[in-house]
């Protein structure tokens, strides 16, 4: 995707994700398949799944969460690896679990593939949990330094 769509996608992403924490929800779950677009040229956006979504109502802040992950029980898969944060892998998180998969979405948007891949739900987390991607990848599509910086 060209970056000027990109930030066009990623600033209505933002603009939801920043009316769901300042009413005290986390999303827990953003990934592209739960972006829609609402015209071909994706001005109107709207995010859908809130199947993992935690509220934290009634505090002025949004405190950090210590529980344990809601399907960890089942031994399911809490979320999905690709667009998953560290902490959330830890139990331990708050709203900034959002704005790691946001970054996540948007290396996606503009390389084709997730910043963090693997073979299997466990190599992907293992490569989460080291937070290292691919840089040259993000050089090679010719994105500029300040996209560069902003996913960083």
């Amino acid at each position: 995707m060209p970056e000027s769509d990109a930030a066009r996608v990623i600033m209505n992403v933002i603009s939801a994700v920043s009316y769901l924490h300042s009413n005290h929800i986390i999303n827990m779950d953003l990934k592209p398949e739960n972006v829609l677009f609402l015209s071909s040229e994706g001005v109107s956006t709207k995010l859908t799944d809130f199947h993992f979504a935690q509220t934290t109502l009634g505090s002025a802040d949004l405190p950090l969460i210590k529980k344990p992950l809601p399907s960890a029980a089942l031994g399911e898969p809490f979320g999905t690896p690709y667009y998953m944060a560290p902490e959330v892998m830890k139990g331990e998180y708050d709203e900034k679990c959002d704005i790691w998969s946001i970054g996540c979405i948007l290396y996606t948007m503009l390389t084709g593939f997730p910043p963090f891949g693997g073979a299997s739900d466990a190599e992907t987390l293992a490569k989460v949990s080291r937070g290292k991607y691919s840089l040259e990848t993000l050089i090679e599509c010719e994105l500029s330094e300040e996209c560069i910086d902003l996913i960083k």
